[in-house]
């Protein structure tokens, strides 16, 4: 009986040091996302919110570069987080809409269509920028398998040292600085950028073969739009006001087509008017001529969104 005993307490014990290692092995290897590609940081802090939101932003950089919180807070008395990520798909903003309504109910979700004429998976990077940061639950599963390249695989999210066992020789000082803890790279989701770079020069608008959004994003457009609606969240579609890629008034067409059918807001920031109403000035309020919003920017475009929630 002592015999068994101790065989128990050891198996124990080195099933133990076992979990350990690969823990810290698996805390070490994987990106820290904090000094470089602070993108791939914007997910996981969400979950150290209070999760009592009045809105939600989701989408892209045209989210996450766009909104700011605080702006809201001050301005409108109104609490927000963006759960935004680089080149998230719009599957992927579904499933995080799902993981959103398991914490919180907020009044109003926002969510960025720029993603809209997509619907071929991302490069694995980016994927991982999304999903990494998702807690393990159904809503991650499915957003892993809607997500994967052909040469991904599903178990490698549940565990990621299964991914990121060669970082050996990569490792940076980023690595074992943030081993025990990160901090914070944005404002409730937001990822301020101070760079003013003016726009001066335009690429010139080619046209396409065939302007219909795929089959595919509007699928899960409606998908957010029901998701929605049983929450009793109101949804309003944004594409934030950037220059550049060229956003096409035939999918700005069948977006608004899709919000009339639904009773929900659509708010095309692309136009002229929009533009000179929100007040954006291409000389000091681009972090690179024109592609994304710098913060002068993007505090001008949530005002002007602020405005629509009163």
């Amino acid at each position: 009986m002592k015999m068994k005993f101790q065989i128990i307490i050891k198996t124990v014990a080195v099933a133990a040091v076992f979990t350990l290692a690969i823990g810290a092995s698996t805390r070490l290897l994987t990106p820290k996302f904090v000094d470089n590609i602070p993108e791939g940081s914007l997910i996981e802090e969400y979950y150290k919110d209070n999760h009592k939101n009045d809105v939600i932003f989701i989408g892209d950089c045209e989210a996450y570069e766009v909104f700011v919180p605080n702006v809201l807070k001050h301005g409108f008395g109104l609490t927000a987080n963006v759960r935004g990520s680089a080149e998230q798909r719009i599957w992927q903003s579904y499933y995080i809409a799902c993981d959103t309504f398991k914490y919180e109910t907020p009044k109003y979700m926002v969510l960025s269509v720029e993603e809209m004429q997509y619907d071929e998976p991302c490069k694995e990077e980016y994927n991982r920028m999304t999903i990494d940061g998702m807690r393990l639950s159904p809503e991650k599963l499915a957003c892993v398998r809607a997500s994967m390249n052909p040469d991904e695989n599903t178990t490698s999210y549940i565990f990621p040292i299964l991914r990121y066992h060669d970082r050996w020789n990569k490792l940076t000082g980023e690595d074992f600085n943030y081993f025990f803890s990160k901090p914070a790279v944005s404002e409730r989701g937001y990822l301020p950028e101070l760079t003013e770079v003016p726009m001066t020069e335009l690429p010139p608008v080619k046209p396409l073969a065939d302007y219909s959004l795929p089959d595919k994003c509007t699928d899960y457009l409606n998908r957010i739009i029901k998701l929605c609606e049983n929450h009793g969240t109101k949804l309003i579609l944004v594409k934030s006001p950037v220059l550049y890629p060229h956003w096409y008034s035939e999918w700005s067409e069948q977006i608004s087509e899709i919000a009339k059918e639904n009773n929900i807001t659509y708010l095309d920031l692309t136009t002229d008017d929009k533009i000179n109403e929100i007040g954006i000035d291409w000389e000091t309020d681009t972090s690179d001529g024109g592609a994304h919003l710098n913060y002068y920017g993007a505090v001008k475009t949530t005002n002007y969104i602020g405005r629509i929630f009163e």
